[in-house]
């Protein structure tokens, strides 16, 4: 069936994998090989068709590196939610510990994001150090800094 102009009919799901191939060619290469033993190389011999190809392409799972660099990030959601229910236990025993007259600064896990999720658990990390401080009355809300972002706590760092 001859399309617009007299040319020959273009499967609909070549576009689509040419947009995919174009923004992401290593990850493509490297998630076909890993996942489903196929080389990229079959495509374009006509071994496999788009529509093929947009399969495989689409339904990689979440650690591959084409779903990876999508997202922007190398981890899963499930990789972060590991690391909150990690932070959050050892923040809770921090909290106990200093609540009982020890001394404890957990630090978060790192996390490989952007710099303003990075500013934000900085933020959340002074915060938390600023009320730590005010239950053992080492300060107090009239001594306190209105600003935080330059708050140092009164314990060292321990892991």
């Amino acid at each position: 069936m001859a399309a617009h102009g007299g040319g020959r009919r273009e499967d609909p799901k070549t576009a689509e994998v040419i947009s995919y191939l174009q923004r992401f060619p290593e990850e493509i290469e490297a998630d076909l090989a890993r996942f489903y033993g196929r080389d990229v190389a079959q495509y374009w011999r006509g071994e496999m068709s788009a529509r093929a190809l947009c399969v495989l392409i689409e339904h990689l799972p979440e650690e591959s590196a084409t779903v990876n660099a999508q997202r922007g990030t190398p981890w899963t959601e499930l990789l972060y939610l590991v690391a909150h229910i990690a932070d959050t236990v050892t923040f809770q025993r921090a909290d106990y510990l200093n609540a009982h007259g020890g001394s404890a600064r957990p630090e978060p896990l790192p996390r490989p994001d952007t710099a303003e999720a990075q500013e934000s658990r900085e933020h959340a990390r002074r915060v938390h150090d600023a009320l730590t401080d005010m239950m053992r009355g080492q300060l107090t809300i009239d001594a306190g800094p209105a600003d935080t972002s330059n708050y140092v706590p009164a314990v060292e760092t321990v892991r």
